[in-house]
């Protein structure tokens, strides 16, 4: 069994590319859908959709990930737990000025994991 799938277009070389909260965070998700026995794919890294809105792909700060095959409930149990254990390192919100580690954001088929870093982490 594979720990992760890298969806088709993804450049899996991107992940050393990560920063290292990225990385710690990658490495966390992996163990968290290995421990729970969920589907752990990740979507999107660096290079694979350019024109975003925001640079955390393009600076190696975030990736996204999949949930297919996820309850509710799994999604909110992951969120929550990543956010209360990587508040130290989650990116700030433009928005609200809140840190999350992780989001779950977008529509139907495009609604996935978004998970992220703060900026300028040593």
């Amino acid at each position: 069994m594979m720990l992760f799938d890298i969806k088709d277009g993804v450049n899996i070389g991107d992940l050393k590319e990560l920063r290292k909260g990225a990385f710690d965070l990658f490495h966390y998700f992996v163990d968290y859908c290995f421990d729970h026995g969920l589907r752990c794919m990740i979507t999107s890294i660096m290079d694979d959709a350019p024109g975003r809105v925001h640079d955390g792909h393009e600076e190696g700060r975030c990736f996204d990930a999949s949930i297919k095959g996820w309850s509710e409930s799994d999604i909110e149990e992951f969120v929550h737990i990543t956010n209360a254990n990587f508040i130290h390192i989650a990116a700030v919100s433009e928005k609200d000025l809140i840190p999350r580690a992780v989001v779950c954001h977008g529509e139907g088929e495009k609604r996935h994991l978004h998970i992220q870093c703060k900026r300028n982490l040593t």
